[in-house]
């Protein structure tokens, strides 16, 4: 079979879709479908079409553990309805024995035949709606950086224009911030820690214990003689923590209560595991130094290496590609992730998914 340029191929309409299939050649027309659903104005004409052709059943676990639940469930469900397609809703813990599915799984991750996994993403409007996980489990992950290359550059530059424009003013975060802290320092390596126990701290790219090797990192920027401006996780409490943030002691040295809005601007670089924190520092198109797996580590630079930081963030801060910035916070928020806010956004990804079990199908 001859390889197709499927940036060649224009985006097909639903008629050419319909003609393509009765003459068995629809594969190369989905593809492109797939890869740029995103940019489909419209939908829900080509949803209509793959959901009557494939005829899948949507099957999503309910859970009362985590409010991403019904954030999904509301989006998809007006979409899939206008569908006519059969969704099952059913107990985390059961099972949907059907051959012809698309399970939608919660906050888990692997890719696995007619699975996409979700959860809540770095800003709280926004679900990661993935085939492979999240964080350094991602798609996103594994991009090449000339997929993202291929994003047009206009359409990456409006979409920042308009994301910062409201993330900034309405001062927005995954987690609450506080208004009265603030920080006086500036020009400093800033260092958000995570919880010791989360999930993605597995994906550390240094073989140590996590705050042992957090600890070397700032060990190493303050004998550089770099201000370094800790914040604690607002959902820390782990007495380690408190121990790890005693053991400095330098003029140099600073934990900082401050809203991460006031801190991230200030920095010259932020030095992270994976903390969405370091999706937020891109934001505001500051260097980001990665010492884990991370999503949008393509925007900046990883490091497996605590005592190698310095160098890292000298390299992060040198290489600063401000339109890639762009461009990965685009792939991030349209094709990786889900506005809840956006019934064309939920629309996308429901194509997105359709066209993948077509693929899947076809590749049996």
């Amino acid at each position: 079979m001859p390889i197709v340029d499927l940036d060649a191929i224009g985006f097909p309409s639903v008629a050419d879709l319909s003609r393509a299939y009765f003459a068995g050649s629809l594969r190369d027309s989905v593809s492109k479908v797939f890869n740029e659903a995103h940019l489909c104005p419209e939908p829900l004409e080509y949803i209509r079409f793959f959901q009557m052709i494939m005829r899948p059943t949507w099957a999503l676990p309910y859970t009362t553990r985590s409010s991403d639940f019904p954030k999904l469930r509301d989006g998809l469900l007006k979409v899939l309805e206008k569908a006519n397609a059969r969704i099952v809703l059913y107990p985390l813990h059961e099972a949907v024995k059907d051959e012809n599915v698309i399970r939608l799984s919660w906050h888990t991750m692997g890719r696995k035949p007619q699975r996409w996994h979700y959860k809540v993403a770095y800003l709280p409007h926004m679900l990661h709606f993935d085939r492979d996980g999240y964080s350094g489990w991602s798609e996103l992950y594994r991009t090449d950086r000339r997929v993202i290359q291929k994003i047009p550059a206009p359409l990456a530059d409006s979409y920042f224009e308009t994301l910062t424009k409201e993330y900034s003013e309405a001062r927005i975060s995954k987690y609450r911030q506080p208004q009265a802290a603030a920080i006086e320092a500036e020009d400093f390596v800033f260092v958000p820690l995570q919880l010791p126990n989360d999930g993605v701290i597995q994906l550390k790219l240094f073989p140590q214990p996590y705050l042992e090797g957090m600890g070397q990192a700032i060990a190493s920027l303050l004998a550089r003689g770099l201000r370094v401006v800790v914040k604690r996780h607002p959902n820390c409490r782990d007495k380690a923590v408190e121990q790890f943030l005693n053991s400095f002691d330098s003029p140099l040295f600073q934990v900082s209560k401050a809203a991460i809005h006031d801190l991230i601007p200030k920095s010259r670089c932020v030095v992270t595991l994976n903390s969405g924190v370091g999706f937020e520092s891109l934001l505001y198109m500051r260097p980001v130094v990665c010492l884990g797996k991370a999503d949008y580590s393509l925007a900046g630079k990883e490091c497996a290496d605590p005592t190698a930081i310095p160098e890292a963030v000298e390299a992060a801060i040198r290489e600063l590609d401000p339109g890639f910035v762009l461009k990965v916070v685009f792939a991030a928020h349209n094709i990786y992730q889900l506005d809840i806010r956006s019934e064309l956004a939920s629309e996308q990804q429901v194509l997105r998914a359709l066209c993948w079990n077509f693929i899947e199908k076809a590749e049996r």
